[in-house]
């Protein structure tokens, strides 16, 4: 059984938003790093890890917990390859992790396997030549306590000395709750004692490939108790705490849910999203929400649930509540379900027309399907574009499917191109729809179809199905909305909405289905 990127994706965004507290945007690529400005933390795919599956999905999660740590504790994060950039992340890393444990005390046992894992891979330093030696020994020594290999004299008298200020740098950081800042600041009196220039390259990247390669459980185990240290108990307490960490039996549990879920998945993939339709690689990056949409939505529905909408101002009526509660004949305020019945079909048009507000585009179409995925709508979200001079139709999120990442990552594949082939598209849709058999079928589009006659007679058909055929005429001019939509009238759809702000596009879906 292989775990899926994008089960790991939703499992992983919900694990650092619940150890961060903050609202992190996970993304899985080669690289490990964080881009604090955008929110956004990228992790490596599990395939670089080495052992089993469940080896590897422990690895994996403990490098979710420790970039989980860097984003709720931290505020920089470079690149490894350079000496200065190299210090800075091991001591922000201590610190981060001495943090972290005070608050998920029981991830130690992980962490420790995680390194016992990582000795593996780690590089023999005398096998290293010049100034970046020291730097290497001096991250393995002030992280772990050991060095990998032999250093003379002269390297391990100047090792020992750094790793003794850092350990004083991040002693004091954590007393006096200092951040990032402070300790960047430290960073050249370690490196002023390892002798070494802030900017040299250090050629092995701190980091591990091993992707296919088995682990020697020996090995683990030898690591496993050279890093336990535990001298002041018996043999047989330590032996006993080692195999209980190899084992891992409270991360085993949730390993197998993962799996499930990713089973689960791979069947609902194969069943309702090959449809006769295309559907989009994974890539690695995905559309971004707007949260502060998201939340108005929210707040409208509400507004449209309870039948009223709160007003804040300085001044008003007073309310008598009282003499309402005691003599009207009716509840003066009524809570009803609002719930919206009936399954939707979603096109979106991916013409090159649209090119030039193409992400904004993405972004409030990704406000929406979260809203509706919210209010539990069976909803199908298509979009179309021409490749290679051919129509093209994928589905973004298939029926019976949740809103995730990997549909917005689906989205974000889909690239603008080509004219509107509408007639065409509807064609290809159309077996789809007579298995889905939606109640509204929504088209959103900036442009006039290609061959107008076709068209009207594809919306036929699809009304004589009983799908009620809707249409949004879109662009940044309010006249030009407006004559896009008087054109798609003509065409026979049963409603018509000129949209002249993208921003308002969820807005009026959901007023148009809460009608």
């Amino acid at each position: 059984m292989v775990l899926k990127d994008d089960t790991l994706l939703d499992i992983g965004t919900f694990l650092i938003r619940a150890w961060s507290g903050k609202d992190a945007i996970l993304r899985i690529a080669r690289v490990q790093r964080i881009n604090y400005e955008k929110n956004a933390i990228t992790i490596p795919s599990i395939d670089v890890f080495a052992g089993d599956e469940f080896s590897r999905y422990r690895q994996w999660r403990v490098a979710c917990w420790v970039l989980a740590m860097r984003f709720k504790h931290s505020s920089k994060y470079l690149s490894d390859d350079i000496a200065f950039g190299h210090v800075l992340n091991a001591l922000e890393q201590k610190r981060v992790t001495m943090l972290g444990l005070r608050e998920w005390p029981g991830m130690l046992d992980e962490l420790l396997y995680d390194e016992a894992v990582s000795w593996q891979d780690k590089p023999l330093v005398n096998s290293l030549y010049g100034i970046h030696r020291r730097v290497i020994a001096f991250s393995q020594y002030f992280l772990t306590g050991y060095i990998k290999g032999d250093l003379d004299g002269f390297d391990i008298v100047k090792v020992e000395n750094a790793v003794n200020i850092a350990n004083k740098v991040v002693d004091d950081a954590i007393k006096s709750n200092y951040g990032t800042e402070w300790v960047e600041k430290q960073v050249p009196k370690v490196l002023d004692a390892l002798g070494a220039n802030p900017l040299i390259t250090i050629p092995v990247p701190f980091s591990r490939v091993r992707i296919g390669i088995k682990l020697k459980d020996e090995e683990v185990y030898l690591a496993l108790r050279r890093l336990l240290r535990l001298k002041e108990e018996s043999d047989g307490e330590l032996e006993k705490r080692v195999r209980s960490i190899m084992d891992g039996r409270e991360v085993r549990r949730e390993y197998e849910m993962v799996k499930r879920m990713s089973a689960i998945a791979g069947k609902r993939e194969e069943v309702s999203m090959a449809k006769a339709l295309d559907v989009p690689e994974l890539v690695d990056e995905y559309a971004q929400y707007d949260p502060d949409l998201v939340n108005r939505l929210k707040r409208m529905l509400r507004d449209w649930k309870r039948g009223m909408v709160e007003l804040y101002a300085s001044a008003g009526d007073e309310l008598d509540t009282e003499m309402l509660t005691t003599h009207a004949n009716r509840p003066f305020i009524s809570e009803q379900d609002m719930k919206i019945k009936g399954k939707l079909m979603l096109l979106l048009d991916h013409s090159s027309s649209i090119s030039s507000d193409e992400q904004e585009y993405k972004r409030v179409f990704t406000a929406l399907c979260k809203v509706l995925d919210y209010l539990g709508v069976n909803f199908i979200a298509l979009a179309f574009n021409t490749t290679k001079g051919k129509a093209r139709c994928w589905v973004i999120k298939g029926e019976g499917e949740h809103w995730s990442k990997s549909c917005e990552r689906r989205m974000q594949a889909i690239k603008a191109s080509g004219g509107t082939p509408l007639a065409e598209v509807y064609e290809k849709v159309e077996p789809l729809a007579r298995a889905f058999k939606p109640d509204i079928f929504m088209t959103f589009s900036d442009g006039e179809p290609n061959d107008p006659a076709a068209t009207r007679e594809a919306i036929k058909r699809f009304k004589g199905m009983g799908i009620d055929m809707v249409s949004f005429g879109i662009s940044n001019n309010t006249a030009r909305a407006l004559s896009i939509a008087q054109n798609l009238k003509d065409l026979g759809y049963d409603r018509c909405v000129a949209v002249s702000r993208l921003n308002e596009i969820p807005k009026k879906v959901l007023a148009l289905l809460a009608s």
